[in-house]
């Protein structure tokens, strides 16, 4: 994660020098990064490019006094997963605190509506400077605010009055804007509403039921990942029964992730069986919840997964029950 070192400290060279002067609060509005916040004056534009993916954060500083204050946003490639914002979080304070030969002065959860945040204090190694930042992960885009200066700026309520105006405007996956939208898939023959549209399935998830190919249509909310899709069974599954089918597919899938079983339920869907498993992946703290339907020999699976109370929210429930079937 070395593209956020340089970023993080992106301030302290220009800490020094600069003429205290009366705070003009301005809102500062990123199109771009689709987010706002009250900045203590105008930024210019910042761009630190990096390696991860090779795109630019984007940071607006604003210097007063002797403190520095910045709010930006990296965009990733798609494919840059992490397992949770956790993960995310503790690997981007390992990398900065080592970096700057810091020290973590203080470490804790926030919220942004209904994503995982971090805030943490990190004390510059060489001169004793502080970064109060605030990290926050909305699928693909990372967020970083941050205040740099002495323990009295960052601490200060105009730090305070920064960092806590930040809001999302238009990202499509904040709480205020999640953009519900029926996808409809013409060779599943389903249709399911999705916060978003979803990435194309690549179908390459092969298993050993069949050898065939299970379709995932995959959209990301925060830490969380929605997806649905199909893959059709070979003849032999008429000699199972539906329930059989279900545990057999769970085995070669969800369960070769070592996780724990905390329920699993038989649901319906109209006159087909069909069942509902969560699981707990321990080892990164995530739950996924599946549910299986079998129609013919056509496997339909839902997956929600995440943190538990992102796993089990009303907007997981929104998703998974609002699936159905077009066609035959």
């Amino acid at each position: 994660m070395r593209w956020s070192i340089a970023l993080s400290f992106v301030a302290l060279g220009a800490v020094s020098g600069i003429a205290d002067e009366p705070i003009q609060w301005k809102e500062f509005v990123s199109k771009e990064g689709r987010y706002k916040v009250l900045m203590p004056g105008t930024p210019p534009k910042v761009d630190s490019k990096g390696d991860a993916g090779k795109n630019d954060f984007k940071m607006n500083t604003v210097p007063v006094g002797n403190a520095v204050y910045g709010a930006g946003h990296l965009d990733f490639r798609a494919k840059v997963k992490y397992s949770s914002a956790k993960q995310f979080y503790d690997e981007w304070l390992q990398s900065n605190v080592a970096t700057v030969a810091g020290k973590v002065a203080s470490d804790q959860e926030i919220k942004l509506g209904k994503y995982p945040g971090r805030e943490v204090q990190i004390i510059h190694g060489e001169d004793g400077l502080i970064m109060r930042t605030r990290l926050f992960l909305v699928g693909q885009r990372f967020y970083q605010l941050l205040v740099v200066g002495t323990k009295e700026e960052v601490t200060s309520k105009d730090a305070d009055k920064f960092l806590d105006s930040f809001r999302l405007t238009d990202s499509g996956i904040s709480d205020e804007s999640i953009q519900w939208k029926e996808f409809l898939s013409k060779e599943g023959r389903f249709k399911v509403l999705m916060p978003g549209t979803p990435e194309p399935p690549k179908a390459n998830n092969k298993n050993d039921a069949g050898k065939n190919d299970l379709k995932l249509n995959t959209v990301s909310v925060g830490s969380t990942v929605y997806s649905a899709g199909h893959v059709d069974l070979p003849a032999m599954i008429k000699d199972s029964s539906v329930m059989q089918t279900y545990d057999r597919w769970l085995e070669l899938t969800v369960a070769k992730l070592g996780g724990k079983v905390i329920s699993d339920k038989e649901i319906k869907l109209g006159k087909h069986s069909g069942c509902e498993v969560l699981y707990d992946i321990q080892d990164v703290k995530t739950i996924f919840r599946i549910r299986l339907f079998l129609i013919g020999q056509r496997l339909y699976q839902l997956n929600v997964i995440g943190p538990k109370d992102e796993a089990t929210s009303k907007d997981a429930d929104k998703f998974l029950d609002s699936f159905n079937v077009t066609g035959k």
